[in-house]
């Protein structure tokens, strides 16, 4: 996903409706929940790297297949 400050109300969006916050994405991709909140006021823009972390830690979260109700294989 290409850097574009208008994603983030998106994806808040996506991870309010996927029972999801803002926290536990930044927790997963290891970044300061502080320096989400500088992008969205477009303060700076991230690196890639923490962007890709980011995303990727959104994608996580956001994936519509949970796999902890998977149905399980028979013994």
């Amino acid at each position: 996903m290409t850097w574009m400050p208008s994603d983030i109300p998106e994806m808040e969006r996506q991870l309010s409706e996927a029972g999801k916050t803002v926290a536990e994405m930044c927790r997963r991709a290891e970044i300061a929940e502080t320096t989400w909140g500088r992008w969205k006021r477009q303060e700076f823009e991230p690196t890639m790297r923490l962007w890709r972390a980011a995303t990727t830690a959104f994608n996580e979260l956001t994936a519509t297949e949970d796999r902890n109700t998977a149905p399980q294989d028979a013994a």
